[in-house]
This record gives C-alpha cells, structure tokens and sequence, in this order.
C-alpha cells in the first residue's frame, strides 16, 4: 500500500465512477482496476460494492477512507515542506479552531504574513475541541486554537489576550430581545439552541446550575450561520459567543450577555516537541507582534 495506490482509492470513492476517477488521476481503467483489487488482496477486506451503477464505499471502504484522507493530507503537507526553496518562503500554513471573535487577531497576524510572504497559501478549518487535538496530534495541522482549560503540558501555547463573552441571539423584537442582560433564571424554561463545543464544557451548566437533560435543549449547531437560521425561523434563543453575529440596532437580532458574565479565553496551541516550518516561525512571531499591538492600543 503506496500513497499513489491511495490516491487512486480516494478517486474512486469521490467519483464512485471507475473511468472518472481515473481521467482524475490520469491513468487507465484497467490499471486503476488492478491497483484496487491489489489493495482488496493486500487489506484483506473488501473496500468497494457496486450499486446502480455506482462503486459504494463499504464499513471497512468508509474508515480506509478516513485514514487515507490523513496519511495523504500529511505525505503532501511534508512534501511540500521539504521542496520549498529555503530562500522563498512558501507553502500552507494550516490552522484549526471554533468560531471566536478572537480569531481576529489571528487573521491579522496572517494578513501580515501574506504582506511579506505572498507566495503562502492558508488553510484554516472549522472545528470543534475533539477535531482541533486529534489534528494536532496527527501532524494534519501547524496550529490549532483551544478554548481553556486544556492539557498544558501536552501543547505550547500563547492566550489570545480578547475573552469571548456569552450570551444568547434572539430576535429584537422578543420578550429576551429587549433585555440588557438575561439570567440563567430567564432562561430555564426557554427553547435553548447550544453549540456542540458548548455542550462539551462543563463550565456552562455549573452556570446554569442545571444538568444538560434538566434545560429545554432543541436544538445543536457547529456554525454560527445556522445557529442564526434557526433562530429566525423562531425554533429557539442560540446560545453563542458575542460578535460573530451582526446585531446592530437595525438588525432584526440582539445579542444578549449573561448576568453574571461568562466569558472564555482561547489560545493559539501547538504540539509540543514538534519541529515547527520555517513559515510557522514566521508566523509566531507576526501573532506575537499583532498581540502587542493590540494591548498596546487597548492600554492606551
């Protein structure tokens, strides 16, 4: 089993078609043919059933697939960094987090390595606490962005010096929506939309003083955009970060705070250990520069 072997397999499970995946990948279809019946033989498994016409992936084909996904993902991301020319840097710089309005500061500091650097390219993938630390400890990724608390001592780290602070978006024109604050007491008996992130921090029903099962959870979201939706289409009140939603007087939503406050810090991780890229080291130190800038303008 050879990365080209896998990338022939990732084509056909994309197509599902055998003559596109190899127009894909340039090679005939017997070839591609012969490469996956190897790689059956090889596995022991079977990987691929036809269906309608289709090549459907089967339980062992779905978690080859994952696995390939990675190990290809990674094989590219060092080959990458292994002939870049030492005098130009370029490449990927990959970044994983949730949605926080501290991610500004990190746009910012990529802004200032594109300056320099235009030839690099970002990757900066959604995720939740689990996808961010499985990333990081396969090498898929240069950083990632953790909310606190985390395993200290697995990850070298820098707080982003902005707390995100919690709250509900609810429609302006709602009993809620004309508050300056809710309390938890506000909220117990109301339809509550929570991100899975949240879900998975405890802080947030020690808040509540209520387990998960004892609020009137409806509904769950990993982005903000649908979060939103849901909302306007009156399902429930969305309990989010503040500033990752538009709620400017004239928008038909408000962002409510909690009362007593709730705010989160988050950090720019690394894995310990792990020899960083030229371009990571370009980029730490434009995150530290952009960091000092911002305390500097907020001190004055």
């Amino acid at each position: 089993m050879d990365i080209r072997t896998l990338k022939y397999f990732l084509a056909v499970a994309r197509e599902q078609n055998i003559s596109k995946a190899a127009n894909d990948v340039h090679t005939t279809q017997p070839n591609l043919t012969r490469q996956l019946q190897g790689l059956e033989q090889e596995l022991g498994k079977t990987l691929f059933v036809k269906q309608n016409r289709k090549m459907v992936l089967t339980e062992d084909g779905r978690l080859l697939r994952k696995r390939a996904e990675e190990i290809v993902q990674l094989f590219d991301k060092t080959e990458a960094e292994m002939m870049r020319n030492d005098n130009d840097v370029s490449g990927t710089l990959s970044i994983c987090g949730g949605e926080s309005s501290a991610n500004a500061i990190v746009c910012r500091a990529l802004q200032k390595v594109r300056k320099s650097h235009p030839l690099i390219k970002i990757d900066f993938i959604s995720g939740d606490t689990d996808e961010v630390i499985e990333r990081l400890e396969k090498g898929l990724i240069d950083f990632g962005l953790l909310f606190f608390p985390f395993d200290k001592n697995r990850y070298n780290y820098i707080a982003l010096p902005q707390p995100d602070r919690l709250g509900i978006i609810a429609p302006r024109n709602s009993e809620l929506g004309k508050k300056k604050f809710v309390t938890k007491e506000d909220l117990y008996d109301k339809p509550l939309i929570i991100s899975r992130h949240l879900e998975k921090d405890n802080r947030l029903f020690e808040w509540f003083q209520k387990s998960e099962e004892e609020l009137n959870i409806v509904g769950r979201y990993n982005l903000i955009y649908n979060a939103v939706r849901m909302v306007r289409s009156d399902l429930g009140y969305a309990i989010c970060i503040d500033k990752l939603v538009a709620t400017s007087e004239n928008s038909l939503l408000a962002f409510i705070p909690f009362e007593p406050s709730f705010d989160m810090n988050i950090a720019l991780v690394s894995k310990k250990y792990q020899m960083k890229s030229k371009l990571s080291e370009i980029f730490l130190e434009a995150f530290r520069e952009t960091i000092s800038e911002y305390n500097e303008y907020n001190n004055d």
